[in-house]
Order: structure tokens, then C-alpha cells, then sequence
């Protein structure tokens, strides 16, 4: 059976960042039996945010983004979509899920969770992961 294809939306990433300790930095192995999709939107807004919002260094954010590189595929999604969703930055999200054929889409986002899927793709809280990955939540 092929690994799950997970894509994480941006503040799955920003979690990580902030708190090496919690299950958002757990999730970014490359260990895990699942394979994470990301794209250079996503990677972009990521940085912008880290920096912007919560006032980390362009160096730290450089780290970070680099250390993510063995864990995540980056995919160049090729299908622009439009009027999907109200928040332009929830559209590079459903982008990189559809280029790749994504299983599920992970966020907090309540416009993209309301979607519930998108085309063949599921979209599910984190929380979810705890019960579908629940040895990657032990150590």
C-alpha cells in the first residue's frame, strides 16, 4: 500500500516553528510512513509569516525552511484555480493538493475544514493525525 499523501497547510508549518515539542513538529518526519506535499507558495507565505507575524529572523526562518527540506516533497502545481474559496492563500493550498493527488489536506483553517474535501482530497483538523498516527504522537 502506497504511503498517505498528506499536504499541510501553512499553519501546520508555523506551529512546528514555534514549538519544536508539539505534534506539528512530531508530524515533519521523515520517518513516518506518510509522504508530505508542499509547494513554493506555501513555503513563501510561510516565511512572510514567520517573519512578519511573529518576528523571527530571516535567518531562523531560512533554518527552519531548510530543515524541512528532507521531510517534504516540493511540487510546482500547475492548475490555477479560482473562486474555490474566499481566501486567495487557502487556493495555493488546494493547488498543491490537487497537483500531487493528495489524500488529505491538514489545517486549522475553518474556511478550507468547512470544504470538508476537495475533489478526491479530504481536509481534517490536525487532531485527526493523533488518532491516524497515534505511535508518531508518543515521543
Amino acid at each position: 500500500m502506497p504511503p498517505v499523501k498528506f499536504v499541510f497547510d501553512t499553519n501546520i508549518y508555523i506551529s512546528a516553528a514555534l514549538s519544536t515539542g508539539n505534534y506539528a513538529a512530531l508530524w515533519l518526519r521523515t520517518d513516518a510512513g506518510y509522504r508530505i506535499y508542499c509547494s513554493m507558495p506555501i513555503l513563501n507565505e510561510l516565511q512572510q509569516k514567520l517573519e512578519s507575524k511573529f518576528g523571527r529572523e530571516r535567518g531562523q526562518t531560512a533554518e527552519f525552511i531548510k530543515n524541512l527540506q528532507p521531510v517534504i516533497t516540493l511540487i510546482y502545481p500547475s492548475e490555477k484555480l479560482k473562486g474555490v474559496v474566499s481566501d486567495p492563500k487557502d487556493i495555493m493550498v488546494l493547488e498543491c493538493a490537487l497537483e500531487c493527488e493528495a489524500d488529505m489536506i491538514i489545517t486549522a483553517d475553518k474556511d478550507l475544514l468547512r470544504l470538508k474535501s476537495f475533489r478526491k482530497t479530504t481536509i481534517v483538523h490536525p487532531s485527526y493525525l493523533k488518532y491516524m498516527y497515534p505511535e508518531v504522537n508518543k515521543e
